[in-house]
C-alpha cells in the first residue's frame, strides 16, 4: 500500500544529503544589505530521520546580535517528523480520503499529533501558493497539485516557503 504515493513523496526524496543544514543567505532578523554580517555561533542537536540526531548550527547577527539557525529540507520547525513523513499523512487523509484516526493507524503514530498536522494543514492551505494558482484550492485539490510536481519542485517550494516566512510552517 506504501507504494501508491506519488514520486514526489518517496522515502528517498529526502534523503542523507537534504539533512545537511543551508548555509544561511540573508539575516532573517535585520534588512542589513552587508553579505555575511553573521557568525557561527553554536549548534544544537535534533532528532532527524530514523531517530537520529543530529546537529543545527545556530548563526549570530553582528549587527542585532541575535541568533538564528537554518534546518534541513528534510525537516520542519516544531516537528519531530519529516516532511516527507508528514506529506504521507496528508496524502493518506485529504486525497485518499481515510480518516485521521485510520491514518494514524496506519503510519503508527500519534492521533494527537496527524490531527494537529492536518488542522494546522488546513489553515496554512489558505495562504499557500503553488506556481500558477490564482486563488484558494482546497486541501485535497492542493496536494494533487503538490505532488504532481517532481521532487525537485516540491523541494524548491518548501525551501521558498521556508524564506518567505521562517518562523512559520506547512503545518
Amino acid at each position: 500500500m506504501m507504494n501508491n504515493f506519488p514520486a514526489s513523496l518517496r522515502a528517498d526524496r529526502f534523503s542523507q544529503p537534504s539533512l545537511l543544514a543551508p548555509l544561511p543567505t540573508r539575516c532573517p532578523y535585520c534588512p542589513a544589505t552587508t553579505c555575511y554580517h553573521w557568525i557561527r555561533n553554536a549548534s544544537y542537536g535534533r532528532y532527524g530521520l530514523d531517530s537520529e540526531r543530529i546537529r543545527i548550527p545556530r548563526w549570530l547577527c553582528k549587527i542585532t546580535k541575535r541568533t538564528f539557525s537554518l534546518l534541513p529540507d528534510a525537516l520542519l520547525p516544531y516537528h519531530s517528523t519529516t516532511t516527507t513523513r508528514i506529506l504521507q499523512w496528508l496524502n493518506h487523509t485529504f486525497v485518499n480520503g481515510h480518516g485521521m484516526a485510520t491514518t494514524a493507524k496506519f503510519f503508527s503514530a500519534a492521533r494527537t499529533t496527524v490531527r494537529r498536522v492536518c488542522a494546522k494543514f488546513y489553515q496554512a492551505v489558505k495562504v499557500l501558493r503553488l506556481s500558477g494558482q490564482a486563488g484558494v484550492l482546497p486541501p485535497a485539490e492542493f496536494l494533487r497539485r503538490l505532488f504532481s510536481n517532481s521532487g525537485s519542485q516540491v523541494a524548491t517550494l518548501f525551501v521558498a516557503w521556508k524564506e518567505r516566512e521562517p518562523k512559520h510552517s506547512l503545518v
